[in-house]
């Protein structure tokens, strides 16, 4: 009987979100992407940009962090450039974030 109550217990409680709210023009109608799927869609962004090699994507309850690995000399405007990309891809998307986008480098190497 404590077993069932358990169960029953855990049941009820709202678990994790397996989608992220993405909007569309019509208000009445909501879409959903994967955790994974929004990850690779926002990696893939970053890594169209000139310079960088590769990227980690990790989402946080409050903030997208992008991890961008480089040798590249210059990297402020790389970083902005990749900035910019994923914000885009947000965007274009529609998505119903409301955290903020960090972008880190991160050397080749170290």
């Amino acid at each position: 009987m404590v077993v069932g109550l358990v169960l029953l217990g855990l049941a009820v409680l709202p678990g994790r979100a397996r989608l992220l709210a993405l909007g569309t023009s019509d208000s009445r109608l909501v879409i959903g992407i994967t955790r994974a799927g929004l990850r690779r869609t926002l990696k893939t962004a970053a890594e169209d940009v000139d310079g960088v090699e590769s990227v980690r994507v990790r989402l946080r309850r409050r903030m997208i962090e992008v991890t961008v690995v480089s040798d590249a000399e210059r990297t402020g405007a790389m970083l902005r450039r990749a900035g910019v990309a994923v914000g885009d891809r947000l965007n274009g998307l529609g998505a119903i974030y409301a955290g903020e986008v960090v972008v880190r480098l991160r050397r080749k190497g170290l």
